[in-house]
């Protein structure tokens, strides 16, 4: 009975361990935003807000950098399509006519979240 016990013992203290190892590695940090606005301007990313401007003929979703300047991403996921989401870009301008007209367009070469 003595050995039965030990194995069920040394079952438990097995199973509790993998229970903890399976936590802690379930916590680490899987950070989606990118805080440090420094570091990002340095690495040449602009700051912009997602809108959405179905309201306007044409237009879908709009990027807004400021009160005055916002562009229109002509290749833009469906994942980012959310009205206040707020990103970091990187982008090139296009020369491409537009039915919305309430922005630049541009074509967007890399996208992080931003806090």
């Amino acid at each position: 009975m003595d050995q039965t016990f030990g194995k069920v013992g040394y079952a438990s203290r097995t199973l509790i361990l993998l229970i903890v190892i399976i936590f802690l590695g379930s916590c680490a940090s899987k950070k989606k935003y990118f805080e440090d606005e420094n570091e990002m301007i340095i690495q040449k990313f602009v700051p912009v807000t997602v809108k959405n401007a179905a309201g306007l003929d044409g237009c879908s979703f709009l990027l807004v950098k400021d009160s005055i300047t916002s562009f229109q991403p002509i290749e833009f996921s469906d994942s980012l399509k959310l009205d206040g989401l707020k990103l970091w870009i990187k982008f090139s301008v296009v020369n491409q006519m537009s039915v919305c007209m309430a922005g630049q367009s541009i074509k967007l070469s890399a996208v992080k979240y931003r806090k």
